[in-house]
């Protein structure tokens, strides 16, 4: 650190004043391509410069900032139709990225509730982008994203990996609650894919849409997503409330996972493709691919997180932070 932190264009690492050992690791820093070489009078940027942070160091938020949305899902985790986990003020959300900044915060991924539905997305952007962080992903359910959206991210240098919702070739109204919501997503896809903005679409699956696993992958490759990820409806939120008999079991979902992996291959692996749980491959490495084991996790009712909320920083709409536990 003590030599990284003269690496700022000032410092001659020629001098008499430096030691032997600094240069070594100059030399190594510069063969590993850390660093490079200044001519006199070059320097760096403050943004570039090392810095010591007196906390925990996260360099990767996931950030809710709102609890509202524009959408009923059935399987909602904060139960956003009712906003139960409410929004913040815009000081308040200016305050948090002041914080985010101080603790040396470098990447976001922005979701909700729907962002969209903030009517201050835009200066909340450029806030983050004048404290020179970068918002790498972006969660929406694709209702409200337009040109104006991606100019706003991509005009203040963000081209974030967009994460959607699909679920299910003729059944992701049913899930998402809202008549349209299927043509809306289709659109946003194909928004994205005219803008070269990357998309990755996660779609869960129960009973009644199960059976298309194989036109939803398929769709999804001919939309021009990066790739996709096939899981379950957990049972969270409002799908508790009013429970029926949709919900797959995990076995359940193995089995179908296990049908469909050979009509992928048959198919070309039209798409990088993650089944949860079970299987990963991509079609850039065709012979490599990963079996994982399922492991049921402990469920408490009363716990309104997802799996990643327990193994990374995530700033709730109400403010709260949660994640990252202790080992």
């Amino acid at each position: 650190m003590r030599v990284l932190s003269r690496c700022n264009g000032e410092w001659d690492f020629d001098s008499i004043l430096t030691i032997d050992e600094d240069r070594e690791c100059v030399k190594q820093f510069i063969s590993c391509g850390f660093i490079e070489p200044c001519q006199e009078g070059q320097g760096i940027s403050p943004y570039q410069e090392y810095k010591c942070y007196p906390t925990r160091y996260v360099s990767f938020v996931h950030w809710a900032i709102t609890g509202r949305c524009n959408y009923k899902c059935k399987h909602c985790f904060m139960s956003a139709p009712e906003a139960k986990f409410g929004e913040l003020s815009y000081d308040s959300i200016m305050n948090i990225i002041d914080q985010l900044d101080e603790c040396g915060v470098t990447a976001l991924l922005l979701t909700g509730g729907e962002p969209l539905v903030r009517p201050d997305f835009p200066e909340i952007v450029k806030e983050i982008t004048r404290r020179g962080m970068k918002i790498q992903q972006f969660y929406t359910n694709g209702a409200l994203l337009n040109d104006k959206v991606l100019d706003c991210l991509l005009g203040n240098g963000h081209n974030p990996l967009v994460i959607m919702s699909y679920d299910g070739v003729g059944w992701h109204d049913w899930l998402r609650g809202i008549p349209g919501s299927e043509k809306a997503v289709n659109e946003a896809l194909a928004l994205c894919k005219r803008r070269g903005v990357r998309t990755h679409v996660q779609a869960v699956f129960h009973r009644k849409n199960l059976h298309t696993m194989r036109d939803t992958v398929n769709h999804l490759a001919a939309m021009g997503c990066e790739s996709t990820r096939l899981g379950i409806v957990n049972e969270q939120g409002d799908w508790i409330k009013n429970k029926d008999d949709n919900t797959l079991t995990m076995q359940e979902f193995i089995e179908a996972a296990l049908e469909y992996i050979p009509l992928y291959y048959e198919d070309g692996m039209p798409i990088p493709l993650v089944i949860s749980s079970v299987f990963s491959t991509s079609p850039q490495k065709p012979d490599s691919y990963a079996i994982v084991s399922a492991k049921p996790e402990s469920s408490n009712p009363d716990r309104l997180l997802f799996a990643c909320s327990r193994q990374k920083l995530q700033i709730l709409p109400n403010g709260r932070v949660s994640g990252l536990r202790r080992s």
